[in-house]
């Protein structure tokens, strides 16, 4: 794969028919978490966004969509990249979500990144609003009779 995107559902009033989303009872400031994920875009060292167990010598991913799409109650969050470590989506949503409340500046995500510490990120937002949108293959792959050379094989 060449690519990945998700979404993370966020509902702001409680609804039993959307239990595929993460209730969120807070205000949030919506500019400042659209200031915030602009910042993630871009090629970065994402350990500070990974669960400490699955590190690996590089963490670099490219991120080429990151951003929120907002309704009255309820928010979409888009990303998509080369490649996700695990809990990335969920803890860049509940970093997001810290600075949606005040607790974090949107410009903390540059030495969130830079601080390659889990520790310095938000807490990790529940699994129930991360959707795994798309998968991308290169092009060759949608043609029935390609076959990769031996070098292109894992």
């Amino acid at each position: 794969a060449t690519a990945r995107r998700y979404s993370y559902h966020l509902q702001f009033q409680r609804d039993l028919f959307r239990p595929y989303a993460h209730y969120v009872p807070w205000t949030l400031d919506r500019s400042a978490m659209d200031q915030a994920a602009q910042q993630l875009l871009g090629r970065h060292d994402f350990t500070s966004f990974c669960k400490k167990t699955s590190l690996r010598r590089n963490n670099d991913c490219q991120i080429d969509v990151c951003r929120f799409d907002w309704r009255d109650d309820s928010a979409i969050f888009h990303v998509r990249a080369n490649r996700f470590l695990h809990n990335m989506v969920r803890n860049m949503v509940g970093t997001l979500l810290d600075v949606g409340t005040g607790v974090r500046a949107p410009e903390a995500i540059a030495s969130i990144l830079t601080a390659c510490d889990r520790s310095r990120a938000g807490r990790t937002a529940p699994a129930r609003g991360l959707f795994l949108e798309e998968v991308i293959y290169p092009i060759e792959c949608d043609d029935p009779d390609f076959r990769p050379s031996e070098g292109e094989l894992p």
